[in-house]
């Protein structure tokens, strides 16, 4: 039993600065950037105003976001 607990040790005490630094450097900067699109802000000023999926609905509408990732698609 204390080789498990040895072993089990062993392999979080390797994964944890990976898991730290994907965390860090990845899903930090990801869910940040999916708050800061909720609201509408020149990026400057101090001034958010929340309007939700909004801004996802006006991307949707916009037809050289929808050419550009059409674009995208072909060349991936």
């Amino acid at each position: 039993m204390n080789r498990k607990k040895q072993e089990r040790r062993f392999v979080f005490l390797s994964l944890a600065p990976a898991i730290i630094l994907i965390g860090l450097f990845v899903m930090y900067p990801t869910i940040n950037i999916f708050v800061m699109s909720l609201y509408k802000w020149g990026g400057l000023s101090a001034n958010k105003t929340f309007v939700g999926l909004n801004n996802f609905k006006i991307l949707i509408q916009d037809q050289n976001f929808i050419q550009s990732f059409q674009n995208t698609l072909l060349l991936i």
